[in-house]
């Protein structure tokens, strides 16, 4: 790329966070879809470039990892803190603090014994004993869209339209990701599992433990 081309895309970026970079997130921290973001911008947005915000805006929240929780690879979490001055002037300063995802021995395999609890059950309890901060589960929405978009659409078909929407929202890449088990996630896999529409894994890091499903 040419130096004024990689300026005018500098600058398009910057125009474009300034101008709803706040907006959409706050929105996606507030459970909204793309489609739902979109309707809500006060200025007029790329669809793709709302795609790319909420994506970089979960990955920095840590709500989505691109790699595999608890394999010591992870990069050590920045954030910013806020500080106040003398004379009550705001500043932020960067600080390193201790990531989640980044253990220092193995996940142990563990499987579901089926007993009075079904599955789902068993993943809440396990989920909440865990802690919804540090729990995971392997999404390969990615690779299924373009591998196997026939299998994509009958997943897309099980869900109701939110999350759908959040599914069909996000730029997922080919490569497996993996997202936070908070309330939306438990609900789409859990819905997908019970049709027998899902299969990885659930990581519960506090745990130290991999359940395979």
């Amino acid at each position: 790329m040419a130096e004024h081309e990689y300026f005018q895309h500098a600058l398009s970026d910057f125009t474009f966070d300034l101008a709803n970079g706040g907006a959409i997130r706050h929105l996606t921290d507030r459970g909204y879809t793309v489609w739902q973001i979109m309707e809500h911008l006060a200025v007029l947005a790329n669809y793709e470039k709302v795609q790319q915000t909420v994506w970089k805006h979960l990955i920095e929240r840590r709500i989505i990892l691109l790699q595999e929780p608890g394999t010591n690879t992870q990069r050590e979490q920045e954030r910013y803190v806020k500080e106040y001055g003398a004379f009550g002037k705001t500043s932020f300063r960067r600080v390193s603090v201790p990531d989640e995802t980044r253990l220092q021995t193995p996940l142990r395999d563990i499987s579901y014994t089926r007993g009075d609890k079904d599955v789902l059950e068993w993943i809440m309890e396990k989920r909440k004993k865990n802690g919804r901060e540090s729990a995971y589960i392997s999404c390969d929405f990615g690779r299924m869209k373009q591998e196997e978009p026939k299998r994509y659409e009958a997943c897309l078909s099980i869900l109701d339209d939110r999350q759908r929407d959040y599914i069909d929202g996000l730029p997922w890449n080919r490569q497996t990701a993996y997202h936070r088990l908070d309330a939306r996630m438990f609900e789409i896999t859990g819905r997908l599992l019970e049709l027998g529409q899902y299969s990885g894994s659930c990581y519960f890091l506090k745990l130290g433990e991999k359940l395979s499903l």
